[in-house]
């Protein structure tokens, strides 16, 4: 884009001092308009001028199935490959061109001819430059945004913000109410869960599913069943990823506005077609390099008129495109919006994102923080699928199945190493039944002893062969959360009667 001109006089010529004449004017002329402020800066040989801010062949290409279609029609999206956003849409006109719209930035548009000549409108105004900034046309319209605010007789109202991927600041503001329904699958998988204990799993044992990002809805079945149903692939995938953004840029064209303006584009467009006759045609944008001297009947001035005619060819067709219309659709990319259904060009867009992402299904349980993978998802599951895993629960007993006596060897009692539970701070004893029961601490003191007649209270387990030399109750719970410490074989020492273990 160009700067815009300061006041002075209607017209101003420069030329560079390079071999190859540079001629910028400006022509500030009165125009039948309800816009004010209009200034027309033109450059044969600009220095700088718009251009894509991304080349195509570094997004992913999502082809559009085209069969049987008329022109025009949308062929093409482009995402960026990381956040899965849209980047530019590819539409194909009634000559069968292609023209990429540039939906990158919110507060401006771009769009792009086959030949690479480029309309673009931000808060300053209409842009037009070749592929090469030779020649280009700036169309500066004073307060552009506000003008057109007041002209519209529009305020910022009735849009929000939807992020695609939650860390670009820049995001398309859509019309509420228009997001669409993702168009998901799902499935249901039971786990089968069992305790520390071998037992089934308590019904309020709290249990979490998710498939990749997607936390899916878990409720108890059966003693020790939990079922799932999960949402393929996810809000969280990338193809969701995907047609969130799909949706927001159809939304944002057909009904959403530039950032920093409050009417909607096909309101802008049905404007700038009415009030810019005067402005935008090819006498106008010419007049300004006649008046620096540009001769039409050399090569140079040829070249320039063809490629003005390209520039309102390219106005002409994105009028007809994005301004309003008489139609239910709202504008004409509303009408083939409509031919395809916002579904179909999502989940067109969006499939090859589907079949080549792998999503982890993965369960957390009990005391596990950590997600456990339960399988590795890349097509839809059949509904059924099944697993059986054990979890431990922190309130049920600490059962464990490496029971161990202890060891009375020249005078010390202790407790082997095999006996120690793998990465915690606790032991694995005999029960009373024996089985195993993990235990921390205890006390050598005849009120906590215990036996088939006399068992323990309050939860507690009657811990025997341990090295006390009579039956001791212990916590039966406590190694159900065991803590990460530092393990101690010898955990009594010498003098046991009275003393803590």
């Amino acid at each position: 884009n160009g700067t815009a001109p300061t006041a002075g006089s209607s017209l101003s010529t420069t030329s560079s001092p390079s071999a190859s004449a540079s001629t910028s004017a400006t022509s500030t002329s009165s125009y039948e308009s309800a816009f004010t402020g209009i200034s027309v800066v033109v450059a044969q040989n600009a220095t700088s001028c718009y251009a894509l801010p991304t080349p195509t062949a570094s997004l992913h290409e999502s082809l559009l199935n085209v069969t049987d279609r008329t022109p025009p029609y949308i062929d093409a999206f482009y995402l960026n490959e990381t956040t899965h956003s849209v980047q530019y849409l590819r539409l194909v006109d009634n000559a069968t061109n292609p023209v990429l719209v540039d939906v990158s930035d919110p507060s401006r548009l771009g769009i792009v001819d086959k030949a690479g000549n480029v309309l673009s409108i931000d808060s300053d105004g209409l842009h037009f430059a070749s592929a090469n900034c030779s020649p280009k046309i700036d169309v500066f319209i004073s307060g552009f945004f506000q003008q057109l605010n007041a002209l519209t007789n529009s305020t910022c109202t009735n849009t929000t913000d939807i992020p695609v991927n939650g860390t670009d600041p820049r995001r398309l503001p859509v019309f509420k109410g228009t997001l669409a329904e993702m168009a998901q699958d799902a499935f249901d998988i039971t786990l089968h869960l069992k305790d520390q204990c071998g037992n089934p799993a308590r019904a309020d044992l709290p249990v979490s599913v998710a498939l990749g990002d997607t936390q899916c809805i878990v409720l108890p079945g059966a003693t020790g069943d939990f079922v799932a149903n999960c949402a393929f692939p996810g809000s969280g995938s990338n193809s969701m990823e995907c047609e969130t953004s799909v949706q927001q840029t159809l939304d944002h064209l057909t009904q959403g506005s530039l950032v920093g303006s409050c009417p909607p584009l096909t309101s802008v467009w049905s404007l700038l077609f009415q009030q810019l006759v005067s402005v935008v045609n090819v006498d106008q944008l010419l007049q300004p390099f006649i008046d620096a001297g540009l001769q039409l009947g050399s090569d140079a001035g040829r070249g320039i008129l063809s490629v003005i005619d390209s520039f309102i060819n390219l106005y002409d067709f994105s009028a007809a495109t994005f301004k309003n219309s008489t139609s239910g659709s709202g504008s004409g990319l509303g009408d083939i919006v409509e031919g395809y259904g916002v579904t179909t060009i999502k989940s067109e867009v969006c499939h090859s994102l589907i079949s080549t992402e792998t999503l982890n299904l993965t369960f957390t349980a009990g005391t596990s923080t950590t997600p456990i993978s339960l399988a590795n998802i890349t097509a839809l599951p059949s509904t059924g699928s099944e697993y059986e895993r054990n979890v431990t629960d922190p309130t049920a007993l600490a059962c464990c199945p490496n029971a161990n006596a202890c060891i009375v060897q020249d005078g010390e009692r202790f407790y082997p190493p095999e006996a120690s539970i793998p990465d915690s701070d606790c032991l694995c004893g005999k029960t009373l039944e024996g089985g195993g029961i993990g235990f921390r601490t205890g006390r050598c003191v005849g009120y906590d002893q215990c036996n088939s007649t006399s068992p323990c209270t309050g939860g507690g387990v009657c811990l025997v062969d341990n090295c006390c030399g009579f039956n001791v109750c212990v916590n039966g719970t406590e190694c159900s959360t065991p803590k990460a410490a530092g393990m101690r074989v010898n955990l009594f020492g010498a003098k046991t009667s009275g003393g803590l273990f």
